[in-house]
């Protein structure tokens, strides 16, 4: 088989910002199926070595616009290349797509703002959606109503570097990265729509009451629309106290999550809390924004704060800080969902689902 996939620029994510899904999920796709040939569709010129032995660059160069690209350039080239079906990762496909056309999806940013009209038009060519949280599955087909019946609600999968550590284990990584201090970790990038801000003026709060050496990390990259919560880091008052490790690996991002005293998630829009499902499997305790999706991951283990005050964000830190025993109670109503399927098993489901033939 021949699948094109659209996913430009998702598959060299950093781990902090969306855990690698598109590629954990694409390249592990290759090589489960060896015999298939994929084609990673760009509209720039990029180094394809890095693809596995089975996938190829497909370059499609715009000649005038968006527009002529979706509508004319795209279908010409698919047809050109003689391909079976198009696998399109959180984008909206083609209009004039002629073949079997799979959106997955795994956050829920690009759906904001959909144009109705648009969507109207282009869901009919849609033959199947994956998504992997009931959460995004509800958030778009709010907007798609008639693809409930072509939905397939998969498992987001477990990164093998997760694991819960031992008390000995925990002080290296907090020496290592915290100065042997405790501390709360923040998952994801730099920007408002992370809730940054929010999350800094909490940990001020608690800063000032009580009067604690608590560190907070924030482990991710900064956005455009996140400079300036970095600019106003440098006369932030408690910026000795803040740790912010820029491009953490997988490695490095496992650990840190493994060895933190909580971790605050306070994203409420991606659709998918994958940090949560993270923490909760290393039995790290967490304080979320209340979100659908935070609500999805953890259930009742996750100490839940007001999403519109950021002193209830800070009194549930604090809360969850001096009290051990409702720590220790939230760690034991860790609900069995939070503990995902390895990357491949939860891949050989999407396979399945893409009708891609399983080599001998």
């Amino acid at each position: 088989m021949r699948m094109a996939v659209m996913a430009a620029g998702q598959w060299t994510d950093a781990p902090a910002d969306s855990g690698n899904l598109v590629r954990e999920i694409l390249w592990r796709l290759c090589q489960q199926h060896p015999s298939s040939t994929f084609l990673f569709i760009s509209k720039k010129t990029f180094d394809g070595n890095d693809l596995p032995a089975n996938a190829q660059p497909l370059v499609v160069s715009p000649i005038l616009n968006k527009y002529y690209w979706e509508e004319w350039q795209l279908p010409r080239a698919l047809k050109k290349e003689k391909v079976d079906q198009l696998l399109v990762m959180n984008d909206w496909p083609p209009a004039k797509a002629k073949i079997p056309v799979t959106l997955l999806i795994t956050h829920g940013r690009w759906l904001q703002g959909a144009d109705a009209k648009r969507v109207a038009e282009l869901t009919p060519r849609v033959k199947q959606l994956l998504v992997f949280s009931e959460t995004l599955r509800d958030t778009f087909l709010s907007q798609a109503s008639d693809l409930a019946g072509k939905t397939v609600l998969l498992q987001p999968g477990q990164d093998a570097g997760y694991d819960p550590l031992e008390w000995d284990e925990r002080q290296v990584i907090k020496q290592q990265h915290a100065g042997g201090t405790e501390y709360f970790l923040a998952t994801g990038s730099i920007d408002p729509r992370n809730n940054t801000m929010p999350l800094l003026k909490a940990y001020s709060v608690l800063k000032k009451r009580l009067r604690s050496n608590v560190k907070l990390i924030l482990a991710g990259d900064v956005t455009a629309a996140g400079k300036e919560v970095t600019d106003a880091l440098t006369s932030y008052r408690f910026r000795e106290d803040v740790i912010w490790i820029q491009q953490p690996d997988a490695a490095t991002l496992a650990s840190l999550t493994a060895g933190a005293y909580g971790l605050v998630y306070t994203n409420r829009h991606d659709g998918l809390a994958l940090p949560i499902y993270h923490a909760l499997h290393c039995k790290v305790p967490v304080v979320a924004f209340d979100s659908p999706a935070a609500r999805e991951a953890g259930g009742p283990a996750v100490v839940y704060a007001d999403p519109a005050h950021a002193d209830d964000l800070a009194e549930k830190m604090m809360l969850l800080y001096k009290d051990e025993r409702l720590r220790a109670s939230h760690l034991a109503a860790i609900p069995a969902t939070a503990h995902l399927p390895d990357w491949d098993t939860v891949v050989t489901a999407v396979g399945k689902a893409l009708g891609l033939p399983v080599s001998a």
